[in-house]
């Protein structure tokens, strides 16, 4: 039995007009430095915005839960806002990161790379969910 630690691979998309080929494309070179056997695939269709947090993603769940257990020590992500839809949501998460001391590549051209401070990385998120929040809001009136 092999104690080598798991690549998680995250993806999450919002309805069925949003397509996951960019962020598997993103991923795609970043993955290809690890074996295919230790590679998991994790993919959610849906809103994480929509009030229900991770309810709404339960392969983000099976995610954290084998971060819990043990079996994952990277987690590939293609930006933040893939992960949460606000901030709590994502804070929770980047601590149980910390505390299992997960490695966090997020693939995204435009996005920073994860923190090493808690501090700092929830500020980037804020500001990220607070540009997020300028955007939507105009485009619901």
């Amino acid at each position: 039995m092999s104690n080598v630690l798991k690549v998680a691979h995250y993806t999450r998309t919002v309805g069925s007009s949003q397509s996951l080929r960019i962020q598997i494309e993103a991923a795609r070179s970043t993955l290809s430095s690890y074996s295919m056997d230790r590679i998991v695939l994790f993919t959610d269709r849906g809103s994480a915005r929509q009030g229900r947090g991770l309810d709404a993603q339960p392969q983000l769940n099976q995610m954290l839960e084998m971060i819990k257990d043990g079996k994952i020590g990277t987690v590939v992500v293609y930006d933040r806002m893939r992960l949460a839809g606000n901030v709590e949501t994502y804070s929770g998460i980047i601590k149980l990161f910390y505390r299992y001391r997960i490695h966090v590549l997020f693939v995204s051209n435009y996005e920073r790379p994860f923190h090493q401070s808690n501090l700092a990385e929830l500020m980037e998120s804020a500001i990220l969910h607070e540009q997020l929040r300028r955007i939507v809001r105009p485009m619901k009136a």
